[in-house]
């Protein structure tokens, strides 16, 4: 597991993660000049991103991005008392979310195979698993953010970048 041991991924934090493609394949937007354009599926992808805290009123979405291959994002989990006063016990984890996020998407991309002729995939839609990075203080959130913000204008030499390597 990539996972830190014994953290509590259901308290409050902040956290970059980052989600691939199964094979990277780029079907979710293309970047020209460093400007991004999404296809109808990145479009989606996005979509179920937004949808995060209407299901999980918990968290929040500090920035994100989604590329031709691969998403970066920062969440952050609020204080119980933020949201209704649940206890930490009984909030979502970042593993159920990004889940959730995952099968939702998956699913809905399937349906563009079927309905709408979107390329199609091999096994599975989403790479196994997810990165991600807790940030401890606010010098390393703007850093991430401006990460995720700066990500599509630095595409031509990302490693995700199957023209760019």
């Amino acid at each position: 597991s990539l996972r830190l041991r014994g953290f509590n991924y259901a308290a409050p934090a902040v956290y970059i993660v980052t989600l691939c493609l199964h094979q990277k394949r780029c079907v979710l937007g293309r970047v020209r000049d460093g400007n991004l354009r999404h296809t109808v599926a990145g479009r989606m992808v996005r979509q179920w991103w937004c949808r995060i805290p209407e299901r999980y009123p918990h968290v929040r979405l500090q920035s994100f991005t989604v590329m031709p291959n691969h998403m970066h994002a920062v969440l952050r989990w609020l204080e119980p008392h933020a949201c209704g006063g649940e206890p930490v016990s009984e909030r979502a984890t970042l593993g159920d979310v990004i889940g959730w996020f995952k099968a939702g998407t998956t699913n809905d991309y399937i349906r563009g195979v079927k309905q709408r002729g979107w390329p199609r995939f091999d096994r599975r839609f989403w790479q196994r698993g997810y990165y991600e990075h807790i940030l401890r203080d606010e010098d390393a959130i703007d850093r991430a953010e401006h990460y995720v913000r700066m990500n599509p204008a630095m595409w031509r030499v990302d490693a995700y970048n199957p023209a760019g390597r």
